[in-house]
């Protein structure tokens, strides 16, 4: 534990570690994507160990503390509650990525946007507009 603030090194440790699996994750598909890789073999095994790997991780460890929160809370007032507070990065996240998308224009590997699906950004899924190789 981490001085009195009943926090959990190793758990704390884990979710950095997933963290920097995800935006490593994300760098290389973009490496790949923009054609900066070549080797399909490479990009597929690690592609396919970051993949199957991080989300479990983030599973795990937050079905930990789901009981406990349960448990506290009730089971809707938990489940709203983190609805919340995953909805509203998700949607802010979304028009910021949407914003730069916009002002970026065709220079992103994704492509150009309208400003109407900037606005609608948070509300559908993305697929990968370029050629995504072995990651389909």
């Amino acid at each position: 534990m981490t001085g009195n603030t009943g926090r959990l090194d190793w758990v704390d440790a884990a979710r950095g570690f997933g963290i920097v699996l995800v935006v490593f994750g994300h760098v290389w598909r973009g490496i790949w994507q923009a054609g900066i890789l070549d080797d399909p073999v490479l990009f597929a095994g690690i592609d396919a160990a970051i993949y199957l790997f991080h989300m479990p991780l983030f599973f795990l460890v937050s079905g930990m503390f789901f009981e406990k929160s349960v448990l506290r809370d009730g089971a809707t007032a938990s489940t709203l509650r983190r609805f919340e507070t995953l909805l509203h990065p998700l949607v802010l996240w979304s028009w910021i990525l949407a914003a730069f998308l916009l002002v970026a224009g065709s220079f992103t590997t994704r492509g150009a946007i309208s400003p109407m699906d900037a606005l609608l950004f948070p509300s559908h899924p993305r697929t990968f507009s370029g050629s995504c190789g072995p990651c389909l």
